[in-house]
């Protein structure tokens, strides 16, 4: 995302969490704070009823998103102090409340993953690879394309902790200049490439390309907006199979072949502060 404004931090609850996350020194203290105000937060201008995305009623579900957000942000600042083996028990934890609904996957090829940002994102990611392989498709090198210059610090620490479990290697591959021919350099025929198509496309001055369908509790249709993405472009430019990971409100991850939308419920999708801001 594009530098932050003063007034965009104002308005923006999860420019505000990272704000205060990166002043704390005792992140769990913090988390524990907010999570004693989340109904507070759940009636202020923060909220997605609000910002008119939820219906006034629905203030479980409000609490549920500011609860996700919150924890989204702790995670970036407590995981990369945790050791590998308890980061990897982390992960490995997320399998409880995740239920892969997989299809075929064509074998001998790479394959590209394009996913959004759940609120668990780098735990489901992660668990990819073993649930491939339990469907027979073996991965030996995880490549993840990011768009700031330094991975993610929860996937460096993610890919650490799994380097001593498996044989798998990662890889990051951030979009500069020459990002193109880093990535087919890296790619083999059991590579996982894994990109994430929920980005504005007012970030790149772009018209958008895909639709993502944010699911809300019914009777409520889904809130759809548009992102822009290039990985059907991608993934024919190096023959790879193209697949989504996307989530339902059950609490499943879907593996399957693409189309023409990505879905993820409202409450889950840590991009909604931005949603006034950058997609509409």
């Amino acid at each position: 995302m594009k530098p932050a404004e003063t007034e965009d931090i104002a308005s923006r609850l999860d420019l505000h969490l990272l704000k205060l996350f990166s002043r704390e020194q005792h992140p769990v203290q913090l988390r524990q704070q907010l999570m004693n105000t989340t109904a507070e937060i759940a009636v202020s201008p923060f909220s997605l009823a609000n910002q008119g995305f939820l219906d006034p009623s629905c203030r479980e579900e409000d609490e549920r998103a500011i609860v996700n957000l919150i924890d989204y942000t702790f995670e970036r600042f407590f995981l990369p102090s945790m050791p590998p083996s308890q980061v990897y028990r982390y992960v490995c934890d997320a399998e409880k409340t995740l239920h892969y609904q997989s299809s075929d996957v064509e074998q001998n090829k790479p394959l590209l993953l394009e996913s959004v940002h759940h609120h668990m994102v780098f735990s489901y990611l992660a668990l990819t690879v073993p649930m491939l392989a339990k469907n027979g498709v073996t991965v030996s090198k995880v490549i993840l394309l990011h768009l700031q210059p330094d991975l993610d610090p929860r996937l460096q620490q993610i890919s650490r902790s799994f380097a001593y479990t498996s044989e798998v290697e990662f890889v990051g591959v951030p979009f500069n200049r020459h990002w193109i021919r880093s990535l087919k350099s890296e790619v083999t025929a059991q590579s996982l490439i894994i990109y994430m198509g929920d980005m504005p496309a007012s970030l790149f001055n772009t018209e958008p390309t895909q639709t993502l369908q944010l699911t809300r509790e019914a009777p409520h249709p889904p809130f759809t907006i548009r992102t822009v993405t290039i990985a059907s472009q991608l993934a024919k430019h190096l023959g790879a199979a193209h697949h989504f990971l996307d989530y339902s409100r059950d609490g499943k991850a879907t593996f399957r072949p693409a189309d023409a939308h990505l879905k993820c419920p409202l409450t889950d999708w840590i991009f909604w502060p931005a949603i006034n801001a950058m997609y509409l």
